[in-house]
């Protein structure tokens, strides 16, 4: 199937947009129409020392429709909305325990951008292989290749085109509060930033939390005023020449700050 993917052909380029012919599903996967795609700052990693092959097409926050399913796939049918997030096995101990961000095989499955035998889906228009598992997705591209696991079917009634961080960046911050650090009511929590990862935090410890805790927020934005969101009174601050931990110890009334 011939689509348009922008491509990263080496570390200091500027992505290209090109045609680039992608495989059929092969069998647990499902291909997807992209409608949305956020970017996080790890889709600048193969621009580094990185293990990903170039040429690659990154982006790891897509969302869109279902266009095809592979093989086995139950669960996910054609014409299911869904957002992608980062694969993993299903199998291995850490998996069975609920901790799929864990993996075994995480690292292979998401930071290389190839299937773990080493293949692609993904050539361009000379037949050069493209790498194009990034994350399980590689969805900055009109269609991308992702496995049943790593695809979350959601309601038809919400807004697609604006839920792809949900799979990487809201799921990370909001994921942080509720699970991996299960920040409970009555704690002080401190928030440092305010992209997708902080934001979600806050809004994590907001809802789940029933506003209870104290938060504080500081970030590295570009103005410096106190303000009220989602129900917490927070401080956002430029102080470029202090670092967060030192703003945080000369806020007041949090040097019992338990968790950040």
């Amino acid at each position: 199937m011939l689509v348009k993917a922008a491509v990263l052909r080496e570390p200091q380029a500027p992505y290209t947009i090109e045609d680039v012919e992608l495989d059929e599903p092969g069998p647990g996967q499902v291909r997807v129409r992209i409608v949305g795609a956020g970017i996080c700052h790890t889709d600048v990693v193969p621009r580094g020392v990185s293990l990903s092959p170039l040429p690659i097409v990154t982006g790891h926050e897509g969302s869109g429709v279902v266009d095809a399913v592979g093989e086995g796939v139950e669960g996910i049918a054609a014409g299911d909305h869904v957002v992608l997030t980062f694969d993993s096995c299903g199998e291995c101990e850490q998996c069975r325990e609920n901790h799929p961000a864990y993996c075994e095989t995480f690292l292979m499955r998401n930071l290389v951008g190839r299937e773990l035998d080493g293949t692609t889906c993904m050539h361009d228009a000379g037949g050069e292989e493209v790498s194009a598992r990034w994350f399980g997705q590689s969805s900055f591209a009109t269609f991308a290749i992702a496995n049943a696991r790593n695809t979350v079917v959601v309601d038809k009634d919400l807004p697609l085109d604006k839920l792809g961080p949900l799979g990487c960046g809201i799921l990370t911050g909001a994921g942080s509060i509720v699970s991996a650090m299960d920040v409970q009511p009555g704690r002080s929590l401190v928030v440092t930033g305010a992209g997708a990862v902080g934001l979600a935090a806050i809004m994590a410890a907001s809802e789940v939390r029933e506003k209870s805790l104290r938060v504080k927020f500081t970030s590295a934005l570009t103005w410096n005023q106190q303000f009220n969101i989602f129900g917490f009174p927070l401080k956002i601050t430029a102080r470029s020449t202090c670092s967060p931990a030192g703003r945080c110890r000369r806020l007041r009334g949090f040097r019992d700050v338990r968790q950040a």
